[in-house]
């Protein structure tokens, strides 16, 4: 066989080719043996967890194998990534650069769901006439027209629309509900097809988890066969298989294809149903019983996300709400007793479109939508006998404001789905991430990524590439001691008040990372006035914008405090003067109303085994680790991260989250102080 080891040492080592070819390109010892590592794995069939630290340059350092691999063996890689950031970053920017300075030829295909894409079948029934819109939906058809013509992808990343007209999307997009499959005259131009034929042949396929587990569960029916896998930002991947597993009857989602098919505006009939009654006289008896069913459907569904919604415990804004014995056994009865109706109504709406849909070739779309409602008329009585009969299962309600808006349930074995469907299939597995390891021990990942069997068979291999920068040097971490511990009714309080006084414009950006809304709601409350007054602009996420506005608004002005939650923890690259002071408020320990902590706590109760040791702290240290990751980003960075919880040092666990942590800098501090040490230091 050829040498792909040697290969890969030409690449990567000093004076090698990325080093001769690509400008600005610096040998890190510790990208050099990663990509070894993962060479190897393909070579000798192995499943590999590596734990890349911040700066290794992890992406070239699995992607140069994986096209040696795919280029000479021909054999295809997928490789799946968590965020769109990361794989807009891998297909449209280090593909090219490696194809354009290694000389190396190869196919990549970018692979998305189809939501991202424009269904030519909707967009001539729009333009025909045959979907009724709403003015805001009109407006953005209008706006979408010119490109819809001319583009070359159909992905509305192309677009650039106003966060209200992209809302509208859907109603232009391809879907599972709509698409026609072998009947659609469109399918020699459908831009989801010309991927999936582009992935069938390619070398190297970027997707994501989503559509990489949704993939699985069709069968590869968009992936194609594959048998060597890289899964970058792996720390992620248990979670995203748990989401992805579990059964949800969404109000939103039903609710807009009832909306859809039918309903009224200002008294006025509206929906697809509408151009129906027109074209086909003879159909006009049957479409009015049909959209008389629909509206019956769509108001029984409201009575019983309503009914659920007043049966959830007063003060459950938002979260989950679980179902078990203790629910109220009159609420339950009433909400069977409404689902059964609801039920029947879909059922009955469902036969009624398949009647429409045989009448006519050109109504075969109601066809489709009668199959939609089916299934959910199935998944709804399935999560009621979950709730009621199954306790290998967990079974929860979405809220958002105090109102419900999905039915949920998931199975405890979720080792079962993943192997079963996807590692048994697999030649060569690449997991890798910045975070993956608890003191140096892969052990936890192992557990939660269903990779015990591979363990101990011997087939498991692992890695960890320190990050090459200088944390000694250039980052120290703040611990205060002398605030009360988060729950106290005085810590939200107390930690703005500190916040306000370490915010300084002279010692840089800075941003605030929160567990909770609450938290952050309160405290941003209390932080506006005290950042206006020191001309500090401060940047709330929920309440400044969405996260591209706001990252976009706090790289470019000179000094100001972004607060986030969980989307900021990760995934966030802010190098040089760009954040200088980074504050976790408090350990992330999950929230016990998060379904995938309910999930894990209810699996170890069941194996008699500690589900705080076993899961919450393993999961709070990685977490952390991910959080504390957005501080130095580049070799000449700077800065400090500040953290309000002292149980990091008042509790023993605490100490595990330190030992995990890069920066082994740490001094303990009182509130007083702490602005003098910062200014010190930064």
């Amino acid at each position: 066989m050829h040498d792909i080891i040697a290969d890969v040492e030409n690449i990567f080592k000093a004076d090698g080719s990325l080093q001769e070819q690509m400008p600005g390109f610096v040998f890190r010892r510790e990208q050099y043996e990663l990509a070894l590592n993962v060479a190897a794995a393909f070579i000798d069939e192995d499943f590999l967890l590596a734990e890349a630290g911040t700066g290794v340059g992890k992406s070239f350092a699995y992607l140069v194998p994986a096209i040696l691999w795919a280029t000479i063996c021909k054999e295809k890689v997928v490789v799946s990534t968590k965020t769109k950031a990361l794989q807009n970053q891998l297909a449209s920017r280090d593909l090219p650069a490696l194809r354009k300075h290694l000389g190396l030829p190869f196919d990549a295909v970018e692979v998305k769901g189809r939501e991202n894409y424009l269904c030519w079948h909707k967009y001539h029934q729009i333009k025909a006439g045959r979907i009724s819109l709403n003015s805001e939906q009109q407006l953005m058809i209008e706006k979408v027209l010119k490109w819809a013509e001319t583009t070359r992808t159909g992905d509305r990343m192309e677009l650039n629309l106003d966060g209200t007209l992209l809302k509208h999307w859907p109603v232009l997009s391809a879907d599972r509900y709509s698409c026609q499959k072998d009947r659609c005259r469109f399918q020699d131009r459908c831009f989801r097809m010309k991927m999936i034929r582009r992935a069938r042949n390619a070398d190297i396929i970027i997707t994501n988890h989503s559509m990489l587990l949704a993939d699985m569960a069709s069968g590869s029916q968009i992936l194609g066969d594959y048998q060597h896998l890289i899964i970058d930002e792996a720390h992620v991947f248990p979670q995203e298989v748990f989401e992805q597993s579990s059964l949800v009857c969404s109000y939103e989602e039903i609710i807009f294809v009832l909306t859809f098919l039918f309903h009224k505006e200002k008294q006025k009939e509206r929906g697809m149903l509408m151009p129906v009654k027109h074209e086909f006289a003879e159909l006009g008896a049957l479409v009015e019983e049909g959209c008389g069913i629909i509206a019956r459907a769509q108001k029984l569904l409201r009575k019983l996300f309503k009914t659920a919604s007043d049966g959830i415990p007063s003060g459950n804004l938002s979260g989950a709400v679980y179902l078990n014995a203790s629910v109220p056994h009159i609420w339950l009865e009433e909400l069977v007793d409404i689902h059964d109706e609801c039920h029947y109504a879909l059922m009955l709406a469902a036969l009624k479109l398949r009647d429409i849909a045989a009448a006519d070739p050109d109504l075969q779309d109601f066809e489709d939508y009668a199959v939609q409602l089916e299934i959910w008329a199935q998944n709804s009585r399935d999560l009621l006998n979950s709730w009621i009969y199954d306790d290998e299962k967990i079974c929860w309600m979405d809220c958002q404001n105090s109102k419900v808006t999905a039915f949920c349930s998931a199975s405890l074995d979720q080792a079962s789905v993943v192997d079963g469907l996807l590692y048994s299939k697999m030649t060569s597995l690449i997991m890798v991430s910045a975070t993956l390891t608890v003191e140096d021990e892969f052990s936890a990942i192992v557990e939660r990524t269903a990779l015990v069997p591979y363990m101990h068979s011997g087939r498991l291999r692992y890695y960890i590439a320190g990050s090459p920068f200088d944390y000694k040097k250039n980052a120290m971490l703040f611990v205060v001691d002398d605030l009360p511990e988060p729950g106290h009714p005085a810590f939200d309080s107390k930690v703005a008040a500190l916040i306000g006084d370490i915010i300084d414009p002279a010692l840089g950006k800075t941003m605030l990372l929160f567990t909770s809304r609450r938290s952050m709601t309160l405290c941003s409350g209390l932080l506006r006035p005290i950042c206006k007054s020191a001309g500090v602009e401060l940047l709330v996420q929920y309440e400044d914008g969405d996260f591209a506005r706001i990252m976009d608004r706090f790289t470019s002005l000179d000094h100001a405090v972004l607060a986030g939650l969980e989307t900021y923890w990760e995934g966030v690259d802010l190098k040089g003067d760009l954040l200088k002071l980074l504050v976790i408020v408090k350990i992330p320990f999950r929230s016990p109303s998060d379904p995938y902590f309910a999930a894990w706590e209810s699996y170890y109760r069941k194996a008699g085994l500690n589900a705080f040791s076993g899961f919450m702290l393993p999961d709070a240290a990685l977490r952390f680790k991910q959080g504390a990751g957005r501080l130095i980003r580049s070799e000449e960075d700077h800065g400090a991260l500040v953290v309000f919880d002292r149980r990091l040092i008042s509790k023993s666990y605490g100490q595990t989250i330190l030992n995990s942590l890069p920066i082994k800098n740490c001094r303990i501090t009182g509130s007083v102080e702490l602005a003098e040490h910062l200014s010190r230091w930064l």
